[in-house]
């Protein structure tokens, strides 16, 4: 017993917890929230920094619409299509084009920015529930590939191809669901947000988990990242509000 008592007392004098023995998530401390507002889009959920940096693009699942809105949350345009079940959404850096996904229909759409539809394709994930389908999408900055979520039972992370063909599939453990995603400019990492783990999470392009941060954001189904400016875009579905944290 004397020498386990030695060991334990080794470890806490040392100053380690034991998430940080074993790197599973960071200190919440390193995000910390600059600024809230109320949107004019109900229900959002998803959300997309435009390829200027200069606004953001977001959907309603309520309305089922696309909007283009300020990066403090103003509205500045709503698009002409109208949808079924709205969810994620991602401006293509290599062509500019909408990426949007419809959950229950398990369909991915591409749209110009006026709202009309380019192209529409079925991605082939078996549910066990409707309403836990399609979540989130990005784009590959890189590559006409894109990264999808699918929300839970199961949470997927998937990478496919822009015809919806599924070339990688992962399940995802780390968060109770998968709610949005978002990729830095230069590809490198992606960025995850969880509705029911109010939890944000930086992962690789496997769909692997690097870090993760607590939030305190009530049904946050969307995220874009700027790390040129070192911040993180969250909006809220239930509480139709857009938060801004700043990384360190």
């Amino acid at each position: 017993m004397s020498f386990v008592w030695f060991l334990l007392s080794a470890f806490f004098l040392s100053g380690c917890s034991i998430d940080d023995a074993n790197g599973t998530e960071a200190d919440s401390s390193e995000l910390t929230e600059v600024f809230s507002a109320r949107i004019s889009v109900p229900e959002p959920s998803g959300l997309s920094l435009h390829i200027n940096g200069k606004s953001l693009w977001t959907v309603s699942d309520q309305t089922a619409q696309v909007y283009q809105i300020s990066l403090k949350g103003q509205l500045l345009k709503t698009l002409s299509y109208r949808g079924q079940d709205l969810e994620g959404i991602s401006q293509s850096p290599l062509d500019g084009s909408l990426w949007i996904v419809e959950e229950r229909k398990r369909e991915m759409v591409q749209l110009d920015t006026l709202g009309n539809e380019l192209a529409r394709h079925k991605v082939s994930v078996e549910v066990r529930d409707e309403n836990s389908g399609l979540e989130g999408i990005v784009a590959n900055p890189n590559n006409d590939h894109l990264f999808v979520l699918n929300e839970k039972m199961p949470a997927l992370f998937m990478n496919v191809s822009s015809d919806a063909t599924v070339r990688y599939s992962k399940t995802i453990h780390y968060v109770n669901d998968c709610s949005g995603i978002a990729a830095e400019a230069n590809g490198a990492f992606l960025w995850m947000v969880s509705d029911e783990s109010r939890t944000i999470v930086k992962c690789d392009t496997s769909g692997s988990e690097i870090e993760s941060y607590r939030i305190g954001v009530d049904k946050a189904e969307g995220i874009a990242v700027s790390r040129a400016d070192s911040l993180i875009y969250i909006v809220s579905d239930s509480k139709q509000k857009l938060y801004i944290y700043q990384m360190k």
